[in-house]
């Protein structure tokens, strides 16, 4: 990976807690760890906004409760499975 050396500034008491868990030499890689999850996290947060509201109660109503969705994505797993093991239904 092509590095660019730069300059941040940054709170004391972070730099210290940054340095004890991994390291004076090892903190830029964790800052750069820590930066690649913030961007993946808020590209995820970014998406979600986007699509909220898409899926209509009415037309999904397993999505109702939390029941409902517990039981849609066991069957989804089931499925999963079966297809897994290269079997075609459950009781086989």
């Amino acid at each position: 990976m092509d590095r660019i050396r730069t300059n941040v500034v940054l709170p004391r008491d972070l730099i210290e807690a940054i340095d004890r868990r991994v390291g004076k030499r090892k903190r830029s890689d964790f800052l750069a760890e820590a930066a690649k999850e913030k961007l993946a996290r808020t590209d995820f947060l970014r998406v979600a906004k986007a699509l909220a509201g898409s899926l209509k109660p009415a037309e999904y109503p397993e999505f109702s409760s939390a029941e409902g969705v517990e039981t849609f994505v066991r069957s989804l797993r089931e499925v999963n499975d079966i297809r897994y093991r290269g079997k075609e239904s459950p009781d086989e």
